[in-house]
């Protein structure tokens, strides 16, 4: 069976952030009830996440977050249908707003890593590869929203970089059902090993 060693493996938690989970987020505003499709993995997320502390496995969050400096919507002349429902969208959630803030349900602590992104992926203009190397890891186990977006793209950066990766399939959550099989499929066709949180935990050495 394959096993996980703690002191080399890091847990990745994409954008879960008001701005995706929570009812009066952007997101929450534009999906309505569909939101619980990215709500419904806070409770196996914040088990996972507890259980990564125990066994002093490195977590690490990521935050989307956008500036005047880094807005898509200035940097691009073709726009997907999300900023023509809100003018005012940056395809993010503003620098230091309550939509860029970490879910209540699963905020971290003070030692937790924290990663601050203005693109898709996890890796791009950021220091979590710098990060990574430095404390040896080899092996990441990506969660959060959404699965065949920013958990993909930060996941595929991933490989690219020559790390092992997992999609934690139950932490991990899309706007629909569709979008989720989509980034859950790539992954095990081409990059990874997906599993539920539960296994997962049975893996880690």
């Amino acid at each position: 069976m394959l096993t996980l060693d703690a002191g080399k493996t890091a847990l990745i938690v994409v954008d879960v952030q008001n701005e995706y989970v929570h009812w009066d987020g952007f997101f929450g505003k534009i999906l309505g009830k569909k939101i619980e499709n990215n709500r419904k993995i806070l409770r196996p997320l914040r088990t996972l996440i507890d259980f990564c502390k125990r066994r002093s496995i490195l977590v690490v969050w990521v935050a989307s977050e956008r500036t005047q400096e880094t807005n898509e919507r200035k940097k691009h002349r073709i726009l997907n249908p999300r900023f023509r429902i809100n003018p005012g969208w940056m395809g993010g959630p503003k620098k230091g707003s309550w939509n860029a803030e970490i879910a209540e349900e699963v905020r971290p602590d003070g030692a937790d890593a924290l990663v601050r992104k203005s693109r898709h992926s996890a890796f791009f203009n950021t220091n979590l590869d710098e990060m990574l190397r430095k404390r040896g890891i080899d092996t990441l186990l990506f969660s959060g929203v959404e699965t065949n977006v920013c958990v993909e793209a930060s996941l595929r950066d991933a490989y690219y970089r020559d790390y092992d990766v997992v999609l934690v399939e139950d932490c991990c959550a899309s706007g629909t059902p569709q979008g989720h099989r989509m980034g859950v499929t790539n992954v095990k066709n081409i990059y990874g090993l997906v599993l539920p949180s539960r296994k997962l935990m049975s893996y880690i050495d």
